[in-house]
């Protein structure tokens, strides 16, 4: 027999979808605040607005400032075309929201500075932070950022009785 001169790939099974049922964790009140105790002052208003929002990772810090008015934040950067939509104020965001619309910067501005829309730095902040505040099964499974923030956003837009705490104001610049 003739022997390749280049190795077989190894065989792959078929990619499988991963079961999102696992995946169905979020922050409850008490936790969130335990989360926020520990997030570096810095990155709080990102992953407050992440949380009061819904937008994953990228959604956030693609953000720019002709993307946020009073009435909505518009998702332009997304992975598909349903993607893309307009996502409304929740009113612990509004303090965000002036802050952001009356900062005197040009429409195609990012929101947020480049530290914050490092999206490698914006996981390692969240996975850290969840370990730091004994949210272990977030940071040890690497459940991804978006599952555990959309999830806290979904349950906290259904549940009027046990509100997530206010947000940071924002910094005057």
């Amino acid at each position: 027999k003739k022997q390749n001169a280049f190795p077989r790939p190894p065989k792959i099974d078929k990619f499988r979808e991963p079961d999102y049922a696992q995946d169905d964790r979020h922050l409850e009140p008490a936790e969130w605040a335990v989360f926020r105790a520990h997030l570096p002052s810095y990155w709080q208003p990102f992953f407050e607005m992440l949380v009061y929002t819904g937008l994953r990772l990228g959604e956030g810090q693609a953000l720019q400032h002709r993307d946020v008015t009073h009435e909505r934040i518009q998702v332009r950067e997304g992975k598909t075309p349903k993607a893309r939509r307009d996502v409304s104020i929740m009113p612990e965001l509004e303090p965000w929201v002036t802050h952001v619309v009356e900062t005197h910067a040009l429409p195609f501005d990012f929101v947020w500075p480049p530290r914050l829309r490092n999206k490698d730095e914006a996981y390692r902040v969240f996975v850290d932070t969840c370990l730091a505040a004994g949210l272990h099964d977030q940071g040890e499974a690497a459940m991804t950022a978006h599952r555990v923030l959309h999830e806290t956003w979904q349950k906290t837009k259904r549940r009027a009785k046990d509100p997530l705490p206010e947000p940071t104001p924002p910094d005057p610049l």
